[in-house]
């Protein structure tokens, strides 16, 4: 998972996003601390399977970490502000309806995932001792009192927040500005456009092999097999006469 822009970024704080490169879906987070040391707690939970978003966990072992990149989407620093802007860029890239963002954002939601994660440790570290026959102090049986009404907490929150959704409309004109406003060569992040996405599929089409395309392009395999088997870049179509044209061609040889 590359870090876009990482030597001007690293030490910034504020708005970042983690996206699918196949698929632009995406996640977007906030931090206080260095964009760097978000960056490696990300990628080191999603390689030992750690991570407490499980819709981006899935999504991650189910591609390659190369498919995924790491990027600021807006440097800040004041901590309200930092809360109202996560919520306005999950809502504005619709990430958790078709991303991978699991609530609406901002500072009590954000402690609602990390503690949970932190949580679950915490108890699986003292059942762990206990099974050991190791005695508790005092100080143990106290952490494992707060790590209990902190998992109660974490819950209640999933399931607030899970009734919130369910009553969340969104219209369907809604949804389709939210999907084109960063379709494409619009995303902040694409490293081909229309033109050259268009001269990809025609040469698939002629066929020329994906590993040849993806070296002169200079992107990875899997973004030319996305455009091939259409999972990206759908709204660039090919002309039906020149498909025609390269069928009969086919045909001829």
């Amino acid at each position: 998972m590359e870090f876009i822009n990482i030597n001007e970024n690293k030490n910034k704080s504020g708005i970042y996003c983690i996206e699918n490169k196949l698929n632009h879906k995406k996640y977007i987070g906030q931090t206080k601390q260095k964009f760097i040391k978000r960056y490696w707690y990300h990628l080191w939970s999603l390689r030992n399977g750690s991570h407490f978003n499980k819709k981006l966990l899935n999504s991650f072992n189910k591609n390659n970490e190369d498919d995924f990149i790491f990027y600021m989407v807006e440097e800040e620093y004041d901590v309200d502000k930092i809360n109202e802007l996560e919520k306005k860029y999950i809502k504005e890239f619709n990430t958790i309806e078709s991303g991978y963002n699991i609530s609406e954002g901002g500072q009590e939601q954000h402690l609602v995932q990390y503690v949970s994660a932190e949580s679950r440790k915490r108890v699986g570290q003292l059942n762990k001792e206990r099974m050991t026959g190791k005695k508790l102090s005092e100080e143990t049986k106290q952490r494992m009192r707060e790590a209990s009404h902190h998992q109660r907490q974490s819950e209640d929150g999933r399931r607030r927040i899970s009734e919130a959704m369910k009553n969340r409309i969104v219209s369907d004109e809604t949804k389709e500005k939210l999907r084109n406003a960063n379709i494409g060569s619009k995303s902040p992040v694409a490293v081909l456009n229309e033109e050259k996405v268009k001269e990809i599929k025609i040469k698939l089409k002629e066929g020329v092999k994906q590993s040849e395309l993806a070296k002169q392009f200079n992107v990875s395999y899997g973004v030319i097999s996305a455009i091939k088997h259409n999972r990206t870049w759908t709204h660039v179509k090919i002309d039906t006469q020149y498909d025609n044209t390269v069928s009969v061609k086919r045909c001829n040889d």
